[in-house]
């Protein structure tokens, strides 16, 4: 079985399947079956919940995020006299004084996914080279072990 992050915030419980590199011909179906191939064999997930899925961390739109993310309380005014409503950057949420807002959800979404060790590219960059610090390539080994192509589903 892959790993599966699940993360629970107002609107909806969030699971992130870390698909494998070479999984292929992904197919979800009756809320409950996740299959695809990987090299010459067929996988077959079985979740215990009802889910929906979403779609690939890196392609969820706007508004599917709106979906998944609450906008912060009430309107904002920006300095063209329009109303809109901000987002919450998961990023930054447990440190008032620094804490940031977005504009769209999907950013927001980007984050909530980033603060949870779901990442679709390393944030540490490339590969530390034998001469940076244990620290620096243990933290990269870290995030890479989190990185790569995510499904996104809800309970239903």
């Amino acid at each position: 079985m892959s790993e599966i992050k699940i993360i629970e915030i107002g609107k909806a419980t969030i699971l992130a399947y870390l698909l494998p590199q070479d999984a292929s011909n992904v197919r979800f179906r009756f809320n409950r079956f996740l299959t695809f191939r990987r090299s010459n064999s067929s996988h077959v997930e079985l979740f215990n919940d009802r889910l929906e899925l979403i779609g690939l961390s890196t392609e969820i739109t706007e508004e599917q995020a709106r979906e998944l993310v609450p906008k912060l309380g009430g309107k904002l005014f920006d300095g063209d006299l329009n109303n809109y409503y901000s987002y919450p950057d998961y990023m930054t949420v447990n440190h008032p004084f620094d804490s940031k807002q977005f504009e769209t959800a999907k950013e927001s979404l980007t984050s909530l996914l980033q603060a949870n060790q779901i990442y679709s590219v390393n944030p540490c960059g490339e590969k530390p080279d034998m001469f940076n610090s244990l620290i620096n390539r243990t933290q990269w080994q870290e995030a890479e072990a989190s990185t790569g192509n995510y499904l996104i589903l809800t309970k239903l």
